[in-house]
């Protein structure tokens, strides 16, 4: 007791348990290492605002710590923590030497508080609830669990009633971030599944604290418009002016007006560009980054609602146009801005200009319109109508349906259909309308008829509101996608009249290794079009190719002469192996370059493998066999003067390879990470997803292997991934 005591007190005077990240860093600190890459989530262009997210995918995570987590060392002036860790707002309650002002609901029977612990036995799910003074919309908390002795259990940590996706976790300590969405309430809740017996010594609820005071220079001229407006020029019908100290873009005209400065910037640079926005009319404030020699756009976002935002972006050429724009082609619409500052970040790691865009994604649903199958999305064969999401089969004998999508042959995807009878009585799931490969489902009884062995896992339950809740797993015979309509039982064909049908509420088809991740088994998608996220994101999030352009990570030049042993990790999901791809690289040719090392997933077409080289003067492979489709946490160990090369996935028994590496050193070479749409990019690109901004390369003589493991795991948690 006194040891747990000791060790809450700390946390609640601003101290925090060292997670394995902290340890990697603290360690690489004091050795003065300055070039392993920790990162996380981000993009050339994401959005962000004080108050309230502005793009739906990021529900529970934060970006801005993402930024900041995922500097290199170097770019950080010594003694500076970017981020801190405020007092636990809990102030002590955490302990649970008392049980007063916590509460309990669902099985409220099932948690008890005594001797300084919180206890919860198995039956039923349930939450431990407290009211917490200084909680603020709009803010980032760290939420840690201490002294967790369960059974199997799933926690799910939130705050304001937002969470984040549950992790599946028995024993230590559990560390969440969870955003405050705006307009939640102020109780902080501990959620158990309903398998969970054990207990908790302590929690403590802590704001994240940003600091960016350790930029550079405000590259604007005259943002705070102190002056004026002096250095910045008009476009359109636009007429500037400074009312109340902010400058105002108003319309002369039936013409959309905006304000433009150019800066210098540096190509393939980070910057962050922070600014508040008033949209006083109609239409919305657009706020835009744009080449300042070729004015292709880098970065573009609507605000609707007036507050303090951040940009973050890559510049593409030696100097950049900001532009404030009036959404409205209205004469008099206008609309007001104000401390606009673009600072330089140091050293971070951004999408090099000439590969095309990366960008954080939680979608799964690989489906548009979910809910919409009135939209152009779907496609109608022989449809009399479609009205409030139902299918009327035309008066002909015939197959009848809506179509979307393609699927990979081979490859395995779960289905998800709500449906309910609206005078016809089947509904039929399938690819292509094909029998063989279809789906029938009885709405009166719930019961489904299949054949073969391509269609598996199925299950169909109640739905609240009537009708049926319908799942399955489907290995995809062809190339087209999902059709659904209304069927006869045995028989995709029928004769409809024009007037009865199916009624369909909602549609979700994705890979299979995406169920069960953490994610929820439907995900709404209203538009998943490159660049527009109108999607629900209430699961982890992966680093994917923005629109279909190939995204190349330059994380520069990494320095690893001082040593001839390196540790590389990465967790991925792995869509394809239909061709070699390249996950990252030291180095764009190892040919030529000795000291270098990269990880491929597959190395070659049809190969089912991840593939490690590693090369002092003599490249050498090693490899671990693992079909795609498939999520995977990757660790790779080198060191050339031992002629040891080891890769593991999950933490499995390594495969090792001993043959002659040569002789030397890694050297000071580009360090480069890959991902891009399975569309296009180039062609040895990784068309999957990553959990980090670049797979983590360090000097395995400074990061032992434990710590590098944990390392990994949390990135793994992070996303879903337990093993």
């Amino acid at each position: 007791m006194r040891a747990r005591a000791t060790r809450l007190s700390a946390v609640r005077h601003g101290g925090k348990r060292l997670t394995a990240r902290d340890k990697a860093i603290t360690t690489i600190r004091a050795a003065g290492r300055s070039d392993p890459i920790f990162g996380r989530a981000t993009d050339a262009g994401f959005h962000f605002r004080d108050r309230a997210m502005t793009q739906p995918w990021v529900p529970g995570v934060d970006l801005e710590q993402q930024i900041l987590a995922s500097l290199p060392l170097s770019a950080v002036p010594s003694g500076v923590k970017p981020w801190t860790l405020g007092p636990d707002l809990l102030a002590g309650a955490g302990s649970f030497d008392s049980a007063s002002g916590w509460a309990a609901s669902g099985g409220s029977s099932l948690w008890s508080i005594s001797g300084g612990k919180a206890s919860k036995t198995a039956g039923d799910t349930a939450s431990l609830i407290r009211t917490v003074a200084g909680l603020q919309d709009g803010k980032f908390y760290t939420v840690t669990l201490y002294g967790v002795e369960t059974s199997a259990s799933v926690f799910d940590v939130r705050v304001g009633n937002t969470s984040v996706a549950s992790q599946s976790f028995t024993r230590g300590t559990l560390t969440q971030t969870v955003y405050k969405t705006p307009g939640s309430n102020s109780e902080f809740s501990i959620r158990c599944g309903s398998t969970t017996a054990g207990s908790i010594e302590g929690v403590t609820v802590q704001e994240v604290i940003y600091d960016w005071s350790w930029l550079g220079a405000n590259l604007v001229t005259n943002g705070d418009f102190s002056s004026g407006t002096t250095g910045w020029s008009a476009g359109g019908s636009a007429v500037l002016s400074v009312v109340s100290g902010r400058m105002r873009v108003e319309n002369g005209g039936a013409v959309t007006g905006s304000a433009t400065q150019t800066i210098n910037t540096t190509a393939g640079k980070a910057y962050r560009w922070t600014f508040y926005v008033d949209p006083a009319t109609s239409g919305g404030a657009v706020i835009r980054v744009r080449d300042g020699g070729t004015l292709t756009v880098i970065s573009t976002a609507t605000y609707t609602v007036a507050g303090n935002y951040t940009v973050v972006f890559a510049a593409t050429s030696s100097t950049i146009q900001i532009n404030c724009i009036n959404g409205a082609a209205v004469l008099g619409a206008y609309h007001d801005f104000d401390n606009i500052v673009v600072q330089e970040i140091p050293g971070y790691p951004m999408v090099a200009p000439t590969a095309g865009g990366v960008r954080p994604t939680g979608r799964v649903n690989e489906m548009q319109r979910t809910e919409d199958l009135a939209h152009v999305a779907w496609a109608k064969t022989r449809l009399a109508a479609v009205v409030n999401n139902t299918l009327v089969a035309t008066a002909v004998s015939d197959t009848h349906f809506v179509q979307q999508g393609v699927m990979t042959s081979g490859l395995s995807y779960d289905w998800y259909v709500e449906a309910q009878d609206s005078g016809a009585r089947y509904v039929a799931l399938a690819q292509a309308a094909t029998l063989t490969r279809s789906l029938i489902v009885d709405l009166q009884t719930g019961t489904a008829t299949y054949t073969g062995s391509a269609i598996s896992n199925v299950s169909i339950s109640s739905r609240a509101g009537g009708g049926w809740v319908i799942r399955a797993r489907y290995v995809a015979q062809t190339t087209a996608g999902l059709t659904i309509g209304p069927s006869a039982p045995s028989s995709l064909t029928v004769l409809g009249d024009g007037v009865v049908g199916v009624q369909v509420h909602k549609v979700d088809v994705r890979l299979s290794i995406y169920t069960g991740s953490a994610y929820p088994s439907y995900q709404r998608v209203n538009d998943g079009s490159p660049g527009v996220f109108d999607y629900d994101a209430t699961g982890p999030v992966w680093i994917g190719a923005a629109a279909t352009n190939a995204g190349l990570h330059s994380v520069g030049t990494v320095d690893m002469t001082g040593t001839d042993a390196v540790r590389m990790g990465a967790v991925l999901v792995k869509t394809s192996d239909a061709a070699s791809a390249m996950v990252c690289e030291m180095s764009p040719n190892l040919g030529s370059n000795n000291g270098t090392i990269y990880l491929a997933a597959p190395s070659a077409a049809t190969i089912t493998n991840y593939r490690a080289v590693s090369k002092g003067t003599v490249p050498v492979i090693a490899d671990v066999s693992s079909a795609a489709p498939d999520i995977a946490a990757i660790s790779v160990y080198a060191k050339i003067s031992a002629d040891v090369l080891s890769v593991s996935k999950n933490s499995a028994a390594p495969v090792l390879s001993y043959a002659d590496q040569g002789a030397g050193n890694y050297g000071a070479h580009q360090y480069n990470a890959w991902v891009r749409s399975a569309a296009s990019g180039p062609s040895l690109s990784f068309p999957g997803r990553m959990a980090t901004v670049a797979p983590h390369l360090v000097d395995a003589n400074t990061i032992d292997a434990a710590t590098f493991e944990a390392l990994i795991r949390e990135d793994a948690a992070a996303v879903g991934l337990t093993y």
